[in-house]
């Protein structure tokens, strides 16, 4: 059975101003596991929950020779995301994971100063191999070999050669995610000392950019924005760091480079054009260049706001009231910077439009979950950083539900289903619009939606093997549309997911539609959302078609892609 209270605690976390970039990892699971919901509901039985009586035993280790790596810790993960597990490693470097469900599990392993890894990752920023365990089955040998992280040191200074105190740096990669190319936070930041001095520990071996950025607000042309090493105000001038596996590489030194930051003020008003302090802050991230963050100001009595030192670039602006205090009330517009300061922005809110609808079951069957288990919630096409205008939708007892809080151009989406059971269509009025956006103005009601489940999805059953006929674990699989109009991010129609422990994947879900399939290593996590990626591999792949509700069984050859 779902955890709802976790699930409720998610949503209300990461829907207020405070929260957006966890909220962009909700959206992109969501994004990549189809998630719907009921009909009526029976009794659950022991075999439908979380508890099962699998094992998994393994070692962790680490070091040339291998040494025993004590108090690691080991989690197995179902599909869905969720623990179901987890233990420490003895003196010996021992583990076991008793009382585990029958499925596809996702084992990993994790100490201080040494890299996180998954079962059978052999490379940086790729999954590992999940395992296909059965009813009472036992696993042994589910063994790591953790190295250590890889670490990046050096001194920040001021514009005058000064060390610089309480800055913060972080290491960031530049990569395809969320449909777009931006730069992404690797592992934790740190913050200056007295001396001036930052340390990056537990790095998997790639390529960086090192940005320091600092939080003293200065007044004149040139306030002090996030700067790149060594000294560059933009990436275009930045210096890349490669590193090696547990390679430490020390140095670094960056000088903070004044640049021609803006100060953007202005105010919110509510819908009757009263202040509005409730929402707390107002924040801009950016949409372009690549490496814009967060910058965020909070909101005074009267209204009014003022954000700090934010760098030319493009901008959504956003703000909303927290999800515990009543109905949401949002506002958000995009907004160019630069370098000139921008005053008298006025945002002013909504409280969205509202869908209203019922939950059906294709085929009419019982099922094996409650109203309550089920969230609904909206999320757009394309850009998916601002939390502002994510509808989220109550189901009754009924199976009648209402989604408030919705911004335009929103998709309907449902968290919650167990295992086997999967989104089959959003109708409006009849019409199938799934993937297409709903576009409500605000403040409008509408309803007539319906949203039906299945357990009776679409099945792609595929053993991947390499040019003698032997079964491949070490790869990725990206199953695409042929329809490129199908491409665009969040997609129901593109999936990436790595061979079990036999080599075989079991993808369940996907919508009726023809469809190329890839094999291939060093494929990354995120690249599959990269359209012209798609287009790029497309060429080495196999096609295939699936119907409504059809399982089909295939043979995946490796590809090696150029």
């Amino acid at each position: 059975m779902t955890d709802r209270r976790p699930l409720r605690q998610l949503f209300r976390q990461h829907n207020g101003p405070e929260g957006p970039s966890g909220f962009v990892l909700i959206c992109l699971l969501i994004a990549l596991v189809d998630i719907a919901g009921a009909g009526q509901t029976r009794d659950r039985t022991a075999a439908e929950t979380d508890i099962g009586n699998g094992t998994i035993r393994g070692r962790v280790m680490t070091g040339s020779p291998p040494i025993p790596l004590s108090d690691a810790d080991v989690t197995v993960r179902r599909q869905t995301g969720r623990v179901s597990a987890s233990a420490r490693t003895d003196a010996d470097g021992r583990y076991t994971l008793s009382d585990l469900p029958a499925g596809l599990l996702t084992v990993t392993a994790r100490r201080g100063g040494y890299l996180q890894l998954q079962y059978g990752q052999s490379r940086a920023f790729e999954p590992g191999t999940p395992l296909q365990l059965g009813a009472g089955e036992t696993l042994n040998g589910v063994d790591f070999q953790l190295p250590r992280g890889a670490v990046i040191t050096g001194l920040v200074f001021d514009r005058h050669g000064q060390p610089a105190v309480g800055v913060r740096v972080a290491a960031q990669r530049y990569q395809f995610t969320s449909g777009r190319w931006d730069m992404v936070e690797i592992g934790r930041d740190d913050s200056t000392d007295d001396r001036g001095v930052y340390r990056l520990f537990d790095l998997p071996p790639g390529d960086y950019y090192v940005e320091a950025s600092s939080s003293r607000v200065v007044s004149g042309p040139e306030r002090p924005g996030p700067t790149y090493y060594p000294s560059a105000a933009d990436l275009a001038s930045a210096q890349r760091i490669s590193l090696r596996i547990a390679e430490e590489r020390a140095g670094i030194d960056v000088t903070l480079a004044p640049s021609n930051t803006a100060r953007v003020s202005g105010r919110v008003l509510d819908a009757q054009g009263l202040p509005l302090a409730s929402a707390r802050s107002v924040s801009l991230v950016g949409r372009s260049p690549p490496g814009l963050q967060v910058r965020s100001g909070q909101i005074e009595p009267d209204g009014s706001f003022t954000v700090e030192g934010v760098p030319p670039g493009e901008y959504t602006v956003y703000t909303n009231t927290p999800a515990t205090e009543g109905p949401i009330q949002f506002a958000m517009t995009d907004l160019a910077v630069a370098g000139v300061d921008l005053e008298q922005l006025v945002l002013r809110t909504t409280t969205g439009a509202t869908a209203t609808g019922t939950i059906a079951v294709e085929g009419g069957i019982d099922v094996p979950f409650l109203p309550d288990d089920l969230q609904l919630f909206t999320m757009p096409m394309g850009f998916v950083g601002v939390p502002s205008g994510r509808g989220i939708g109550q189901v009754n007892q009924d199976w009648s539900f209402e989604i408030h809080g919705m911004g335009d151009a929103q998709l309907i989406r449902l968290l919650g289903l167990p295992d086997g059971w999967h989104l089959d269509a959003v109708l409006l009025n009849g019409r199938d619009i799934t993937d297409q956006p709903v576009h409500l103005p605000s403040g409008r009601s509408t309803g007539e939606f319906r949203v039906v489940v299945t357990d009776r999805p679409t099945r792609l059953r595929a053993a991947i093997v390499d040019d003698g006929g032997a079964p491949v674990t070490d790869c990725r699989v990206v199953i695409f549309a042929w329809d490129q109009t199908r491409w665009s991010y969040p997609s129901r129609f593109v999936r990436a997911v790595r061979p079990d422990q036999h080599g075989a994947i079991d993808v369940r879900g996907l919508p009726a539609e023809r469809y190329l399939a890839v094999a291939a290593a060093g494929i990354t996590q995120g690249s599959e959302t990269d359209p012209e990626f798609l287009e790029r591999i497309s060429r080495a792949a196999t096609s295939f078609t699936l119907g409504a509700g059809e399982t089909r069984e295939l043979t995946i050859a490796v590809s090696e892609l150029r």
